[in-house]
């Protein structure tokens, strides 16, 4: 397989290679690059597993630059051996503007050279409409990856002269001349050579050369001091970035701080309340538990004073039925006293009868 490289077109067997986006329709290479005729080329960026830190972080950047991309002509792609179903999710959960491509079985990466065993090796890359492969890095920082691309486009792409080799070092090539530039060359030197002779024509060509030689040499210089400048920025903005990073931590660290303290104070507001909620539920359990027995010794008591009520009742019938026996003897006590009485005046009748009779 030959190795795909920097300034080389890509091969149709390659761009045709079939390929599935996020919403699980067929596409290629080919068919995204004729879509958008309208732009200069497609910016890929390669990642290892959809929905993980260091992806979600190269992803994010992305979709900040992505307004950027897109005014230099060029989209944006996102390109993994995740499904469909996993890369529609993530896209919808990161609210992402552009498509993700899905090579399950590998074939695109293992052509781009990604692969390392069955892992994928994080990279970017620009494919311009031409299908030429202007810039390809592998092994690229989630952080940096999309700054890299949107620098590229911003200095190198405009004079076709930096890019990196296999390795990841950049090269300097010098600036393409274009073909009016060229023709128009050959034009004037022809002249020269109707007019002056062949040696003439031959010494213009050399100094021609020449010329171009130190412009090229020159804007390679201005460039290396240009690189040089960018570098020092860099590193300004990666110490400043660095003071902001602090600054941020502090501020999140006071954040979750107060967070904290706030679920704290809810916590206990909610424990107090709770306390309070069982306090009063016990105090309910026991005014029930209260009234419950409260009504228990009435009803103890109920029956308690019926039962009173019915011995009382008892206790005066029997003393009614004594007092009647009581009564009763006493009549018939008085009745034999009577009659008693009557017998000893009848016989003392009868003796004073006798006693009259005899006299």
């Amino acid at each position: 397989m030959d190795q795909i490289k920097e300034n080389k077109t890509i091969a149709d067997s390659i761009l045709k290679i079939d390929l599935l986006n996020e919403k699980n329709e067929k596409t290629n290479l080919y068919n995204e690059i004729k879509k958008n005729k309208d732009k200069n080329g497609m910016v890929i960026f390669i990642y290892p597993k959809a929905n993980t830190p260091g992806c979600t972080k190269q992803a994010q950047l992305f979709k900040e630059n992505f307004e950027k991309i897109v005014k230099n002509k060029y989209y944006v792609y996102g390109l993994s051996a995740d499904s469909p179903k996993a890369q529609s999710k993530w896209k919808q959960k990161l609210n992402l503007q552009y498509d993700l491509l899905c090579d399950e079985e590998k074939k695109l990466l293992k052509e781009f050279g990604c692969l390392k065993g069955n892992s994928i090796i994080r990279s970017h890359l620009i494919l311009r409409n031409d299908f030429n492969l202007s810039y390809f890095k592998k092994g690229v920082s989630p952080t940096s990856s999309a700054d890299d691309t949107l620098n590229f486009l911003l200095k190198g792409e405009e004079n076709g002269n930096t890019y990196s080799n296999e390795n990841g070092e950049k090269k300097k090539s010098l600036p393409k001349i274009n073909e009016n530039e060229k023709e128009k060359n050959k034009k004037s030197v022809k002249v020269k050579k109707n007019k002056n002779g062949i040696n003439k024509a031959a010494n213009i060509g050399k100094k021609n050369e020449i010329k171009k030689n130190k412009n090229s040499l020159k804007e390679l210089n201005n460039k290396e001091e240009h690189k040089k400048e960018l570098k020092k920025k860099g590193k300004n903005k990666g110490e400043n970035k660095g003071e902001k990073k602090k600054v941020k931590n502090k501020e999140v660290k006071k954040k979750l701080n107060t967070k904290m303290e706030d679920k704290n104070k809810k916590i206990n507001r909610q424990e107090k309340k709770n306390f309070k909620i069982k306090n009063e539920s016990k105090k309910q359990m026991n005014s029930k538990d209260e009234s419950k027995k409260k009504i228990k010794n009435k009803e103890q008591k109920k029956e308690l004073n019926i039962k009173g009520e019915n011995k009382k009742e008892l206790k005066k019938k029997v003393e009614k039925k004594k007092m009647e026996k009581k009564k009763d003897e006493i009549k018939k006590n008085s009745k034999i006293k009577d009659s008693n009485k009557n017998k000893s005046e009848i016989k003392n009748e009868k003796k004073v009868k006798k006693v009259l009779k005899k006299k």
